[in-house]
């Protein structure tokens, strides 16, 4: 991936005076590298923090102890918080069990914002208890949040968009949909989706010739320990890919010479078996649209061949234009094979074009949609002329935070500086970062050396659009990748689990206000300012140490750059600003239910519907969500800077 070489340092801190979103706690910050103020050359240079949206409000104190204890909440509410079990749990549906009774509660009056809530629990639960906080309301139970264990298994706790009137801890067990998960070679899926998922596939295997001819599969040493361990019962995969020319190549061979097929068959099954594993995924990319007839008959061999040693299998497809005329018969591969796997465009702009069109097209042609699933890519995508990049949410910000300094040489007293998010702000065609209602995802698009770049950010909102379209459409499940626990990916654990579990999505857009670049500045004073990107610093008449701080933000995370200008009486020639490494590219949001944000302010208004595929599958509209209040203010960043809490993202809301 190329980044242009003004690309520098991010941080994330406001100073004091910044607009300060809700819940940035005082040791929210921590440091990513080990970049901090250059005092030599000028004194002029750049730190660096990131930091996740703390929902939770003002910590108020513990009203109540169990059965019901609030931790923190928002604003409003009278001096009592009353709880009552009742007799009586209502009817659970299919797949769903009580961990807890339900209890009616009263804040003793009206509760705005998210809060934390702790809930005793009947007994201690068992191993693989998939829990959440559930409420009862109109008839029906709603999910409001999943829950983490305290209190050596007696109580659960977790956050919760508001304080709802009643509450119980509810366990699945039966998930409506299947949930695989998608690891490379080594890696280990993360722990809290395993014991939901139907299957664990690692893309470890790849075809090779062979030298005299043929192809051989060749699978990583110990590919798949790590998974097998982490995976405990769930059935393992080894995956195939053939993610080159030399692979393709060697594919082509396998379809188009005699008896390519039948010892390709065999090399596969023979690997899977070598590996461990239960079973197979093939995904061999795009490949020529001559081969879909020979690409079926290997599909039916090799399902029949697996089949006789009790092995699994699954396809893995790109969604292409032209589905008719790609080498991958959709319905032949769903019928020869236990599930069909759909590789979505990278390309934000396509995505959703290419897979309605797909998806109504096989829906009138009587395509099973139930054993098809789509994969969801946890990865945030450049594009440029080069082709797509993939980049993980904390690249794409620190990409969108990148700081522009135009003073040229020394500060002097009284100066004005011009200081600018290089890819947000500007006239070369910045975008700013704002909601692209084609992709369905936060977006920019920044001038590169060449040409035109767009970005688009995968996140739980994003994410939630994706399985919203998958449910529309009745697919049978969606894949997770990459699924192990990889630094700087969004968490689709709740959003993922609740399209599993046919619990409500609900579609939100981050909150407006989120998506403004923030500036605070240490000492002197802003002149002139726009809301993308650019301002006019007029340095103090004071010498000393300053800093400018940019905070930007897709709705979920905050990231931001400090840049330190040294004011001095005597001019003289400052260094340029350090350039930060860019993070190494991750392999990269969601139904949440609406995440109200704490004391709401005048909410915002709802956002105008995504167009629909269909008529028998509409799109609903986004929730509105109210914006969230204004925080404590923050001190100054400190010189050592301290953990990020373990606290979920924050508050959304429309806008944008």
């Amino acid at each position: 991936m190329h980044h242009d070489a003004h690309d520098s340092d991010p941080l994330a801190r406001p100073a004091p005076g910044a607009y300060e979103p809700p819940g940035l706690e005082s040791d929210f910050v921590v440091p990513l590298g080990g970049f901090g103020r250059d005092d030599e050359g000028g004194g002029r240079g750049l730190r660096w923090f990131v930091g996740a949206v703390v929902a939770l409000g003002v910590l108020i104190a513990i009203l109540v102890l169990p059965p019901v204890s609030l931790l923190g909440g928002g604003g409003g509410g009278g001096d009592g918080f009353g709880v009552r079990a009742r007799g009586e749990l209502p009817d659970l549906p299919a797949g769903l069990s009580a961990r807890s009774p339900i209890y009616d509660i009263d804040a003793g009056g009206p509760v705005s914002g998210p809060a934390s809530l702790t809930v005793r629990l009947d007994g201690k639960p068992a191993d693989g208890d998939h829990l959440g906080f559930y409420t009862h309301q109109d008839g029906e139970w709603r999910r409001l949040g999943a829950v983490r264990v305290v209190e050596d298994g007696a109580s659960a706790q977790g956050e919760v968009p508001a304080v709802p009137g009643n509450i119980a801890v509810l366990a699945r067990s039966v998930f409506a949909r299947e949930l695989a998960l998608i690891v490379g070679a080594g890696e280990a899926p993360a722990a809290g989706a395993v014991t939901a998922a139907s299957a664990v596939a690692v893309l470890a295997g790849r075809p090779v010739a062979d030298g005299f001819g043929g192809t051989r599969v060749a699978v990583e040493p110990d590919a798949l320990g790590a998974a097998r361990a982490a995976a405990g019962g769930t059935p393992l995969y080894l995956g195939v890919t053939a993610d080159g020319d030399a692979a393709t190549a060697a594919i082509d061979r396998v379809l188009t010479t005699p008896g390519g097929v039948e010892a390709h068959v065999h090399a596969l099954l023979d690997a899977a078996d070598g590996a461990g594993a239960d079973g197979l995924l093939i995904d061999y990319g795009a490949l020529d649209p001559s081969l879909r007839t020979p690409f079926s008959g290997f599909a039916a061999s090799l399902h029949a061949a697996a089949q006789a040693r009790g092995a699994g299998l699954v396809f893995a497809v790109p969604v292409t234009a032209g589905t008719a005329f790609n080498a991958y018969d959709w319905a032949a591969l769903a019928e020869a094979s236990d599930g069909l796997w759909l590789r979505a465009p990278r390309d934000g702009e396509v995505y959703y074009d290419r897979l309605e069109a797909a998806f109504a097209a096989y829906r009138d042609s009587g395509l099973d949609f139930s054993r098809v699933s789509l994969i969801l890519d946890r990865r945030s995508w450049e594009r440029s002329a080069d082709g797509l990049a993939p980049l993980s949410l904390r690249e794409a910000l620190i990409l969108a935070s990148t700081l522009q300094n135009h003073a040229g040489g020394a500060v002097g007293p009284g100066e004005a500086v011009s200081v600018a998010a290089a890819n947000l702000g500007g006239d070369g065609g910045n975008s700013g970062l704002r909601w692209d209602h084609r992709a369905r995802a936060v977006s920019f698009v920044y001038a590169g050396r060449s040409g035109p770049r767009t970005v688009w950010i995968e996140n739980r909102f994003s994410a939630a659009f994706r399985l919203d379209l998958a449910r529309r459409y009745d697919l049978g499940g969606v894949a997770l990748a990459p699924a192990a626990p990889v630094a700087g990916l969004p968490d689709l654990g709740e959003t993922i689990l609740r399209f599993a579990g046919e619990d409500a999505l609900t579609l939100e857009l981050p909150y407006g206000p989120y998506l403004a670049p923030q500036w605070s500045v240490s000492g002197g004073r802003f002149e002139i300012s726009d809301d993308r990107g650019s301002i006019v610093w007029r340095a103090p008449d004071r010498a000393g140490d300053y800093d400018v701080t940019l905070l930007v933000s897709e709705g979920t995370v905050f990231v931001g750059q400090q840049l330190a200008l040294r004011v001095s009486a005597e001019p003289t020639v400052a260094a340029a600003p350090a350039a930060a490494p860019a993070p190494a590219a991750s392999a990269p949001e969601p139904t949440p239910a609406a995440t109200p944000a704490p004391a709401a302010s005048t909410p915002e208004p709802t956002p105008a519907a995504t167009p629909a595929p269909a008529a028998s599958t509409p799109e609903p509209t986004p929730a509105t969500t109210p914006a969230p209040a204004a925080p404590t203010p923050e001190p100054t960043p400190a010189a050592a800077p301290t953990p990020i809490p373990s606290a979920p993202p924050g508050p959304a809301g429309n806008g944008g």
